[in-house]
């Protein structure tokens, strides 16, 4: 099966903020312009099924892209970054950033969960993914879960990192 992961477009927010599960808003001023980038990349395939983040920002572009009635589901949701979600990043101590983008499979920020318990979810939500009869399906979601993804499907070594995450409105291809 050809899996199609797509990530949501820009959010609007005023600085740099650590957002996660929040439900940002799009970047209205970006948005057709990346936007109508992942619509190019889709031309032409048959989806037999399309999913998609419940967050505005991927059940936006799944919508411009063709797909309202996508099948939402809450285990595509992004890395849930507790105590500092919606926190400026100018806020949350340097130490608790670098140890996070070091290691960051490994390190959970205060009440939030780690992206090994992102990856897990990711791979729960694909290996169910894989059993269906589908030639291709697409999937609308977020960066640090496609990353996620892309790890476990052995596209990049567990050691990828934050350069590594796919860009705002971009598609990679997986094969399940």
């Amino acid at each position: 099966m050809n899996v199609y992961l797509i990530r949501h477009t820009e959010v609007d927010m005023a600085e740099p903020l650590c957002y996660g599960q929040t439900d940002m808003p799009v970047r209205e001023d970006v948005f057709a312009e990346e936007a109508e980038q992942a619509r190019r990349a889709l031309a032409g395939i048959q989806f037999d099924h399309v999913f998609c983040s419940p967050l505005q920002r991927a059940v936006r572009l799944a919508d411009y892209c063709g797909y309202p009635d996508a099948e939402r589901d809450d285990r595509l949701k992004e890395l849930f970054m507790g105590d500092y979600e919606m926190v400026p990043f100018r806020f949350i101590p340097q130490e608790h950033l670098d140890l996070w983008y070091h290691h960051y499979m490994d390190i959970q920020m205060p009440g939030g969960e780690s992206t090994k318990h992102l990856y897990d979810r990711m791979v729960a939500f694909f290996e169910e993914l894989r059993r269906k009869p589908y030639k291709n399906a697409a999937v609308f979601f977020h960066g640090c879960a496609i990353l996620c993804v892309r790890i476990w499907a052995g596209q990049l070594p567990w050691s990828a990192g934050f350069s590594d995450v796919t860009p705002f409105g971009g598609v990679e291809k997986i094969v399940l």
